[in-house]
């Protein structure tokens, strides 16, 4: 069981965790620890949905401090679980007591594979119970979502709109499904435009999605697929300085240098790593970037391409966006360099003068 419908994202891995034991527990027959458990796992689910309606830290306090007994009579109290399942809840409860010696001594209760047979399905029951109730306050969830773009697709107002009433852990396994559709990690891309998607969301996304995501474009340029590394710069781009180590920042921005420099002939490779914003994720790293060497070849190799392909505008597209990032010497030590290429001195002049314009 994934537990999507729990908010809380440590809860949700200890439950997961707890549920993969539980599901051993029944299957070798561990009655006693099974029973135990199960009430663990309801009262985590229970204390989860509730708190999602608490703003105030002493309310949350006492909720932690409430009983697996209170927790089920305000389900059923607020109609998150019925009458029966009430019934299921509290029997549940009564096996979890059992965790004290004295109190099994005292009850002389005996419990069996079929006692723990019955909870599971009584368990089971609940919980989706309470996922449906969840996910029916919080609106809608992630996999509905993505499943009307891979039939349809949604306007970008309308998308922000449905995706603004989804709780933070189905917006980020939204954002996280989206990405690994565009990088075809789930076979064949579903959804046209997935990376723009995903791009409206990434706003609101937690810093350790974007922690994983630069632990992936990592392995991607140490060992992986070059296209994907691009992909995943296209989302890391205005965060590279944020979320990487200086080493690896480093690693990047000379791996960048050298994809642009190996794709400079071929421009429908440039307009694929301008299209990802791999030029611009470049120039964000840090501003020391100007005294790059590389950089400044780049910068001249760009001139050359473009006085030889003059239908070619992205390379001057690249230069203006490079040229700003050069300090003073530099640029005029470039402009110097250029001067046997007259056709593009004039393009510079126009565009100073405002006769040139990139839109």
């Amino acid at each position: 069981m994934t537990f999507d419908f729990v908010n809380d994202e440590q809860i949700k891995e200890m439950l997961k965790r707890d549920y993969t034991e539980l599901q051993n527990c029944f299957d070798n027959k561990a009655s006693k620890s099974f029973l135990i458990l199960s009430g663990s796992i309801l009262e985590a689910v229970l204390i989860d949905f509730f708190s999602a309606k608490i703003s105030s830290a002493n309310d949350l306090a006492k909720l932690h401090r409430e009983t697996l007994g209170n927790l089920i009579e305000r389900a059923n109290n607020e109609k998150l679980i019925d009458d029966n399942h009430k019934n299921f809840s509290s029997g549940i409860q009564g096996y979890r007591n059992l965790i004290h010696p004295g109190r099994e001594v005292r009850l002389k209760e005996k419990f069996d594979y079929d006692t723990a047979s019955l909870s599971f399905s009584a368990l089971k029951l609940i919980l989706k119970e309470i996922e449906i109730k969840s996910l029916s306050e919080k609106g809608r969830s992630a996999s509905e979502i993505f499943n009307k773009l891979t039939n349809d697709g949604l306007p970008d107002g309308l998308f922000i709109k449905i995706t603004n009433k989804l709780n933070k852990t189905e917006k980020n396994k939204l954002f996280q499904t989206l990405i690994s559709d565009d990088l075809g990690n789930r076979g064949p891309q579903l959804v046209q435009g997935a990376s723009k998607y995903a791009e409206l969301l990434s706003s609101s996304m937690d810093s350790n999605i974007f922690l994983q995501l630069t632990k992936e474009l990592m392995q991607e340029i140490e060992s992986g697929s070059e296209v994907k590394a691009i992909k995943y710069i296209r989302y890391l781009y205005q965060r590279l300085s944020e979320y990487l180590e200086i080493q690896d920042l480093e690693i990047v921005k000379e791996w960048l240098l050298t994809q642009i420099n190996s794709r400079i002939a071929e421009v429908n490779d440039l307009r694929f790593l301008m299209f990802n914003n791999v030029i611009d994720a470049l120039l964000r790293t840090d501003k020391n970037i100007a005294m790059s060497p590389k950089l400044k070849l780049l910068a001249q190799r760009l001139t050359y391409y473009y006085s030889y392909n003059k239908n070619s505008i992205i390379y001057l597209d690249i230069w203006t966006k490079i040229h700003g990032f050069l300090d003073a010497d530099a640029y005029s030590e470039l402009l110097k360099q250029m001067e046997n290429y007259s056709q593009f001195d004039v393009l510079i002049k126009d565009y100073a003068e405002g006769d040139y314009f990139l839109f």
